[in-house]
């Protein structure tokens, strides 16, 4: 049985309308940038400058990638894409699921990274600081 969302955008009285503040707290939160704003979403980036990756020879910056999508209320479509190391993956997927967060890929974007980075993709409709709070906390164990 697959679940739909019909998905209303915000309104000028919803509490979440304001996205600078809101863009603002999130990226704060999670001790990330803000990449891109827009009048109903935006795009933080977080540099995993914790490991030295390369690919074929050449140094490489992965980074982690949340976004932002105001929907009705206090929620809104929060989503993102991950880089992991391989020993990372099983703690990070299981933690993710224990908060109620969607993990709904998990890939590898090269065939020549040394050492071998993957990506997961994750996703849930809630509270954008509720939401970059839960991951803040994984990404600080």
């Amino acid at each position: 049985m697959k679940t739909y969302y019909v998905l209303k955008f915000l309104e000028e009285e919803d509490s979440l309308a304001d996205i600078t503040g809101l863009c603002n707290r999130f990226a704060d939160i999670l001790g990330g940038k803000i990449l891109r704003r827009e009048y109903d979403s935006c795009q933080i980036g977080i540099d995993r400058d914790d490991i030295h990756p390369t690919l074929l020879g050449v140094p490489i910056s992965p980074g982690h990638m949340f976004m932002i999508k105001l929907v009705a209320g206090e929620k809104a479509l929060v989503h993102g894409e991950m880089v992991l190391l391989e020993n990372e993956v099983p703690g990070v997927v299981h933690s993710l699921l224990e908060h109620d967060i969607i993990v709904s890929s998990e890939h590898t974007h090269w065939l020549f990274d040394r050492p071998r980075l993957m990506y997961i993709h994750l996703q849930a409709i809630m509270n954008p600081l509720e939401f970059a709070q839960k991951v803040a906390d994984l990404l600080n164990e």
